[in-house]
């Protein structure tokens, strides 16, 4: 999935606790955290240069965020929580990827998992010509657009 959607996601996030549950935090301070938390783990992308590579590692691996969660649970429950929902549903949603899938089982097993066809030759591609392809592939593009059609339906609506 792309930055925008992982960022819809945690923005959609940000309004269910906003509107569902008491927080310690001003609202405006739950969005902007949630969002970032949706991003984390997309950090990587820091130091691997190629997208291919960047499932690879801690960040991607829901045991870790499973851990790092749990421990920032201890000084704030609202934050922890805040934290795990945010980087499943990233992990989530990158398993409908189109290059790259995520080990969801890591780092005990290695086996990428994904909810499509796997193109993993295009994985570094330019967004440039990741546009082009997703143009000529309305399948997966639809499928990208209809995930952050709902999510932005979310957020105007409810």
């Amino acid at each position: 999935m792309t930055t925008v959607t992982h960022l819809t996601s945690g923005l959609v996030i940000a309004k269910v606790v906003n509107s569902f549950f008491s927080q310690p935090l001003q609202p405006e301070h739950v969005i902007v955290i949630s969002a970032a938390f949706a991003l984390l783990p997309d950090v990587n992308l820091l130091w691997h240069r190629k997208l291919k590579s960047h499932h690879d590692d801690f960040t991607h691996y829901p045991a870790a965020w499973i851990a790092i969660s749990g421990i920032l649970f201890i000084a704030s429950s609202f934050l922890g929580l805040l934290l795990f929902v945010n980087t499943m549903l990233h992990l989530i949603l990158d398993t409908f990827g189109f290059t790259i899938g995520v080990k969801l089982l890591a780092p005990f097993n290695k086996r990428e998992y994904s909810f499509t066809n796997l193109e993993r030759d295009k994985a570094d591609w330019s967004l440039k010509e990741k546009c082009r392809f997703l143009l000529k592939n309305p399948g997966r593009l639809n499928m990208e657009l209809g995930i952050n059609l709902l999510f932005i339906s979310f957020l105007i609506f409810f």
